[in-house]
């Protein structure tokens, strides 16, 4: 079987078939943030998808990734990921707090008004089920 016009030899299975684009034509802007915003919709899914999977912080995989495509577009050596791995463990992790905890932040005002809610509410809702 003799290869159409449109590809001029069998592609491997692991092959991108022939690039499309005219460089004579001009780039349309609308197309073009299309397709942007699809690449970028794409990247950020498969980027949170796989630092879910993998177990690593979504921001570290971000900006490794960052890294990875503006030094490759730049020609020069990207950041070892030893360097990435020293930024993420040596974070600080915030404590958790919780809401109904004493240190959790409220705005002003809020304090007194919020516990006088939740009493009034629980005795309605208990003297309504009883």
């Amino acid at each position: 079987m003799a290869p159409d016009k449109f590809t001029q030899r069998q592609l491997n299975w692991y092959e991108l078939p022939p690039y499309k684009f005219d460089p004579e034509a001009p780039v349309d802007a609308l197309c073009l943030e299309q397709a942007y915003r699809f690449v970028e919709t794409c990247l950020n899914s498969t980027i949170a998808q796989c630092a879910n999977q993998y177990d690593v912080p979504l921001d570290t995989l971000e900006a490794l990734v960052c890294d990875r495509f503006i030094f490759r577009r730049a020609g020069t050596p990207p950041c070892p990921i030893e360097w990435f791995v020293e930024e993420a463990n040596d974070r600080e992790v915030e404590p958790l707090v919780l809401p109904n905890s004493p240190d959790f932040p409220q705005r002003v005002g809020e304090a007194d008004d919020n516990a006088d809610i939740s009493l009034t509410l629980n005795r309605s809702v208990g003297s309504e089920i009883a």
